[in-house]
């Protein structure tokens, strides 16, 4: 059986891991995680690649494109992004790294033999990105491949939370709390889109997401596509599944 090849770029984060454990439990793929090699979590994902039978990946950012060509994955799934705390400690900004890198990625899969599906993780409130330098990054690396010759799939959620967040993130933790609460309560009263607005996602749901997104891409001959899924279509898809 042909197997469709994977890259996730940003393979420790809480979307990258739980897409790694989503695709590497189907064996229609063979999924190669990336990290840098100075990463603290690098022992943590080769260790988790060796227990899903995934393709570890260390390589610096600088010579990405270069394993890139040599893969030639069909599909590539960035979840690159940063918090403040890592930006100063790398003396870096949400340009060189949320849009820098990923304009990287994508300069790279156009020069690929074929053109691969990439799978970007944006954000919610991409309508203010004038107001956050955080969204604007986001927002650039959208137009990005908007512009691009490559077949694309964004998603944009809200808030992420769940027992896989390894990063002490307690405002964000307390937030999803009080937002799944509102969630719930705006589902009672039959209000499904505002509800999905409110209520978090957790990594196995952006797993199941991208899974379904690539089973699509493939059962349709891999088509040239350009879609952004917002955040209550993500979980209406995932009621679905």
């Amino acid at each position: 059986m042909h197997q469709t090849s994977v890259l996730i770029v940003g393979a420790t984060g809480f979307c990258g891991q739980g897409t790694l454990r989503t695709l590497s439990g189907d064996s229609a793929y063979s999924v190669i995680a990336h990290v840098r090699p100075e990463s603290s979590n690098r022992a943590s994902l080769e260790s988790t690649c060796s227990e899903l039978n995934a393709e570890f990946l260390a390589c610096s950012f600088n010579e990405i494109s270069e394993h890139i060509h040599r893969i030639q994955p069909s599909v590539i799934c960035s979840f690159i992004g940063t918090t403040k705390k890592k930006m100063k400690q790398l003396n870096q900004t949400y340009d060189d790294i949320d849009y820098g890198i990923n304009q990287t990625l994508i300069d790279a899969a156009q020069h690929l033999d074929s053109n691969p599906l990439f799978i970007y993780v944006s954000s919610m409130g991409i309508e203010w990105a004038k107001w956050s330098a955080y969204l604007m990054a986001r927002q650039k690396v959208e137009q990005a491949l908007s512009s691009s010759e490559l077949p694309h799939l964004i998603l944009r959620p809200g808030l992420l939370s769940g027992p896989t967040r390894t990063e002490s993130r307690p405002l964000e933790h307390y937030s999803s709390i009080l937002s799944g609460t509102m969630g719930k309560i705006a589902q009672s009263l039959g209000w499904q889109t505002k509800a999905d607005e409110w209520m978090p996602l957790n990594a196995s749901q952006i797993g199941a997401t991208v899974q379904k997104s690539i089973e699509d891409w493939v059962r349709n001959d891999k088509p040239m596509i350009s879609d952004t899924l917002l955040v209550h279509e993500i979980h209406a898809q995932i009621r679905n599944l």
